[in-house]
């Protein structure tokens, strides 16, 4: 009899259930091929592409030929179809379960509840032994179609959604798919094109086994693990990662090697710095109005006007008339992690982050001092108009303020406040205390996603430029009613981001889970009367608007912060600036070295080294290229995130 065969079937062979999960993997193996060749190039080339292939079909016949062995092993012990699915589900429900949670550990933070991250996660898995009991009933006659059909397309479809991350979703719809297919394909006519005898079916299993062996137990170069998280059908990559040792480990180098690429001061752990004073004279004209804007998800290139083509005419006004720093990163890629950072002039891992019922995660504990604290030592009456509730009162995020108002939308089923509901509050609360100093704070979120504010007609990036329409034109209207009003010569103005957005470049839809330029540079604008516009090519970080704006109205910068002034560029010299531009984002480290950029990411288990000036795109990795010292930078990159964390970073979010 076939080897494949089903020994229970009486008159013709039937597919067993051995083979049929051999064919189910078979069509993973089929689709991911079909999925890859489709696929537009990367960074890494073919060469990456093929051997993430080749990974990826090994990582399918290893589970090709565990499932197979295991229906083997169910066969022998006589055990009934029942039983099996049982078996099955109380193996695989909480392996999956376990694999899930940290998806959905985020959106369960922001609804103020992390257990609810576990139900979900259980509830998702059990999804998986489902699909096997739906397959098992189309089992028969032209239904089988069906379950295939349905099958092929969830093994499609899932490498185009929930793009830049999701691992353990993407995970459980292979495994749904693969089950279904499975168990729709068990006991149907065995094709005799298919029939394989016992020895040709041992020689395949042991050649599917060795395949599975040597993907399991290899480790590809980085260009395929780069290439392998950026598509988000891969399905083992990001777990398998998880086993591997710390990238940091093998990039240690001494503190005397590290001083050549980072302050020595900036290496060890110390005391504390002590206050800077404020430079003298001061800039900041009497009673002044510091109005600081951050803009959602801006990408630097907002200013480029060859690529903006005259739509941020406003932007680009200000941007003319101001101080305008073109190579400014921030220092995370997510609000909370960005902004936290941003107002205390320190890196994520340096503050206290909680867990709050409220607001998810939170800094209301973290002691840090933060802008509107320096603002109100200089005399200056704090205002903060929040345009969603997680940046409100309580949460620490950007501090406490005189005056806080969580500002609600104003059309029916918006999410959040957008600029011209947050330009006219901004407004009406300048006018009430205009004749006295005052700092004011908004953030305006109209270009994030899912990007219809300003309609759904377009690609997602023709929409966000449509929304970044809509920001340039209630900032053009904000400095115009200022004007009107008398109060342009007190003024400062700052226009700036919390991060940028990903657009599907190196795999990512949107922000939050890497440190590449597309999320990390932003515009920068600093516009002070009296202050002669010029742009900066020097690479800053936002980390240092804090110490600015201290500097500016003529209070010192407490020796904690990590940031420097930025006024001496304002005054039209060059400064040497001594702290280094680095970033954090959950695993993610990031520092810019001169014309390099180094980041090690934790949850690849990656290294990379890209050249700024040549290449801008971060498209070639250059880590064992540079003779070593690609290690020395990264080695010192990792000397200093030792030296400066305070506690292990907690999970982070996409908000």
């Amino acid at each position: 009899m076939d080897a494949l065969a089903d020994p229970a079937a009486s008159d013709e062979p039937r597919i067993s259930p051995a083979f049929a999960h051999v064919l189910a993997w078979s069509g993973v193996g089929a689709v991911d091929s079909v999925v890859f060749a489709l696929r537009p190039p990367s960074g890494g080339g073919l060469s990456a592409r093929l051997l993430h292939l080749g990974f990826e079909l090994g990582h399918v016949a290893a589970i090709a030929v565990v499932g197979a062995l295991l229906a083997l092993a169910f066969r022998r012990l006589r055990m009934r179809p029942i039983a099996g699915r049982l078996l099955h589900a109380a193996l695989i429900t909480p392996l999956l379960a376990l694999a899930l949670r940290p998806d959905f550990r985020s959106f369960a933070e922001r609804k103020g509840n992390p257990s609810l991250a576990l139900g979900l996660a259980l509830g998702f898995a059990l999804a998986v032994p489902i699909a096997g009991a739906l397959g098992s009933l189309v089992a028969r006659g032209r239904l089988r179609v069906l379950g295939l059909g349905v099958g092929l397309a969830v093994l499609g479809l899932h490498h185009a959604v929930l793009q830049g991350g999701y691992p353990g979703v993407h995970l459980g719809l292979v495994l749904g798919a693969a089950t279904l297919a499975t168990a729709a394909l068990i006991g149907a006519t065995l094709p005799a094109w298919l029939s394989l005898s016992r020895r040709m079916a041992v020689v395949a299993g042991v050649m599917g086994s060795c395949a599975g062996v040597l993907s399991l137990g290899l480790w590809p170069p980085p260009p395929v693990i780069i290439e392998a998280f950026e598509v988000p059908g891969t399905f083992l990559f990001p777990f398998l990662a998880r086993g591997r040792a710390s990238v940091a480990r093998g990039v240690v180098v001494s503190p005397e090697v590290a001083a050549a690429y980072v302050a020595p001061a900036y290496l060890a752990k110390a005391p504390g710095r002590p206050a800077i004073p404020a430079s003298s004279p001061r800039l900041a004209p009497r009673l002044p109005i510091v109005i600081l804007i951050t803009i959602d998800a801006l990408r630097a290139e907002v200013l480029d006007e060859t690529v903006a083509a005259g739509r941020t005419p406003n932007l680009t006004r200000i941007a003319h008339s101001s101080v305008a720093f073109r190579q400014a990163r921030v220092p995370g890629a997510s609000t909370r992690n960005s902004l936290g950072s941003i107002f205390a002039s320190k890196l994520s891992c340096q503050l206290g982050w909680a867990m709050d019922p409220r607001f998810g995660r939170s800094l209301r504990r973290d002691p840090s001092p933060r802008i509107p604290d320096l603002m109100r030592q200089a005399g200056l009456f704090t205002l903060h108009l929040a345009s969603f509730p997680a940046l409100g009162d309580g949460s620490g995020l950007v501090g406490r303020f005189d005056s806080e108002r969580l500002v609600t939308p104003r059309r029916p089923g918006q999410k959040y406040a957008l600029s011209d509901r947050m330009v006219d509050e901004l407004l009406a609360e300048i006018d009430t205390r205009a004749a006295g100093a005052q700092f004011a704070y908004a953030h305006l979120m109209d270009p994030h996603e899912p990007y219809d504010a300003a309609g759904l007609s377009g690609s997602a990036y023709e929409r966000w430029w449509g929304e970044v329409a809509l920001v340039d034109r209630e900032l053009g209207r904000l400095d115009s009613e200022l004007a009107r009003r008398g109060l342009a010569e007190r003024v400062i103005l700052v226009v700036s981001s919390d991060h940028g957005e990903g657009f599907g470049q190196h795999g990512i839809p949107n922000h939050g889970v890497s440190l590449y330029d597309v999320l990390v540079r932003v515009p920068f604008l600093i516009r002070v009367p009296g202050v002669m516009p010029r742009v900066v090519d020097d690479t800053v970080s936002l980390l240092d608007l804090a110490p600015t704006l201290a500097d500016l109205v003529g209070v010192e910068t407490p020796g904690e912060m990590l940031g420097e002034s930025l006024v001496p560029y304002l005054r039209g010299h060059t400064p040497r600036l001594v702290r280094p531009v680095a970033a954090d984002q959950v695993n993610v480290k990031m520092m810019v070295l001169g014309r390099f950029k180094v980041m090690l990411d934790e949850r690849k288990r990656t290294r990379e080294v890209y050249d700024l000036r040549s290449d801008p795109g971060e498209t070639r990795n250059l880590v064992g290229l540079l003779a070593g010292e690609d290690t020395r930078m990264l080695g010192a990159m990792s000397l200093f995130f030792q030296a400066q964390a305070m506690t292990l970073e907690p999970s982070g979010d996409d908000e």
